[in-house]
């Protein structure tokens, strides 16, 4: 196996076959199965892991390989992205038109229950596009003005959801717990301390309150872990922004972003992220095959 960096990036790590002699799947789980030890120390180093040029082309192979380094996986409940069932535990990274890029983000950062690492698979790569931005928390961190860091990690954030029960804008309470049963919903909210509401329209308000800035429990690191720029209304182009708070008051947007206590969040803060978030991303092209291994609490 060959092991190597994209020109002028920091990750993710990439690992290839160094002939066809080596390129089966069963070589590539043989490999993962004896090195998980290196493995992992480079994860937590690098923060994501590109595996390129091994005979993947399934998806049952794909949960196979997932399942050496996490054998009881986890579902998506509580996500807030359309995305299509695959399997129980595998989905399309996203239904959103090819059109409207993903803003960088920490996957389910905006809840205490969070994945601690995320496995991608190129099935068939896109003709035109289809670029996946990857970006080290940790250096943002670092980046980031002090007194953002300072304020995000005293007022804390809290998150608010506006999930409808059938009808209306974005996912409904039941695609996003992906169940029709209200008290699986609500257990399942104690669980991470969120505040449930159910509304008269059958719909459902979610808060929680969690931390922007955390410490990674191997390295140690401190990490800006968040997705405030993509949930605030100021995320939203500036006639789509004037078009919904015509029809409903910023408190019921499907999602929106304020600090723990209630207070709005500075919308220039918000853009100095997004600002160093764009300039410091690390972009790659997938190939047929590819395999990716993010640890969800460093890069974004």
């Amino acid at each position: 196996m060959k092991s190597y960096l994209f020109p002028g990036t920091s990750l993710p790590m990439v690992i290839e076959a160094s002939s066809s002699e080596y390129s089966s799947f069963d070589n590539l789980c043989a490999f993962v199965s004896k090195h998980s030890t290196e493995l992992f120390s480079n994860l937590y180093r690098y923060g994501a892991i590109l595996f390129r040029g091994f005979a993947v082309t399934e998806v049952t192979q794909f949960e196979t390989f997932a399942k050496l380094s996490v054998p009881k996986l986890t579902t998506y409940r509580g996500g807030d992205s359309p995305r299509h069932r695959v399997n129980r535990y595998i989905y399309t990274s996203t239904e959103f038109p090819a059109e409207y890029p993903i803003p960088l983000h920490n996957e389910l950062s905006y809840s205490r229950r969070y994945p601690r690492l995320i496995f991608f698979f190129c099935y068939t790569p896109v003709a035109r596009g289809g670029r996946t931005p990857l970006l080290d928390g940790r250096k943002l961190y670092k980046l980031l003005d002090s007194r953002i860091i300072e304020t995000f990690a005293r007022k804390k954030l809290k998150y608010v959801q506006n999930l409808h029960a059938g009808i209306g804008f974005g996912k409904s309470w039941q695609d996003t717990f992906e169940t029709d049963d209200r008290e699986v919903v609500e257990r399942h909210l104690r669980e991470v301390g969120a505040i449930a509401e159910w509304k008269s329209s059958g719909g459902l308000r979610v808060e929680e309150i969690v931390s922007p800035i955390i410490k990674h429990p191997v390295t140690g690191e401190k990490v800006f872990f968040s997705q405030a720029d993509q949930w605030h209304s100021s995320s939203l182009d500036e006639e789509t922004r004037t078009g919904l708070l015509e029809l409903i008051s910023e408190n019921d947007l499907y999602h929106n972003c304020f600090y723990g206590d209630g207070s709005p969040l500075n919308p220039q803060d918000l853009d100095d992220i997004r600002y160093l978030s764009e300039q410091k991303k690390v972009c790659f092209s997938w190939q047929h095959g590819d395999l990716l291994i993010v640890d969800n609490r460093q890069p974004t």
